[in-house]
């Protein structure tokens, strides 16, 4: 009798040690993936940003390119309209220097 409580006690503790070395290879595979995953999502992450910084600096320039594109259009307007002064200007002067000198 005693062998077999012996025997059961010892069954029991193998059963343990195998619990226990379970448990330790589980939290070991827990962390493994763990790990994987935070890598994963850093990786996801570090591409995520670069697509983001590759789209924002595409629309930054096509952005940049459009100001320059108005600026250059409105320049041209004001030169014409400058130059379209001038020769009002230039049109207009003989009359007004005619008045302000009495001449008629």
């Amino acid at each position: 009798m005693d062998d077999i409580l012996k025997r059961m006690l010892e069954v029991e503790e193998e059963a343990q040690q195998l619990v226990d070395a379970a448990q330790v290879e589980a939290d070991k595979l827990e962390q493994e993936g763990v790990q994987k995953a935070n890598a994963l999502s850093s990786e996801a992450q570090k591409a995520l940003a670069a697509e983001t910084d590759k789209l924002l600096g595409g629309a930054s320039r096509t952005i940049q390119e459009e100001k320059e594109k108005r600026l250059r259009e409105a320049d041209a307007r004001m030169q014409s309209e400058m130059e379209q002064f001038r020769a009002e200007i230039s049109r207009a002067l003989p009359k007004v220097e005619e008045a302000l000198l009495g001449r008629t």
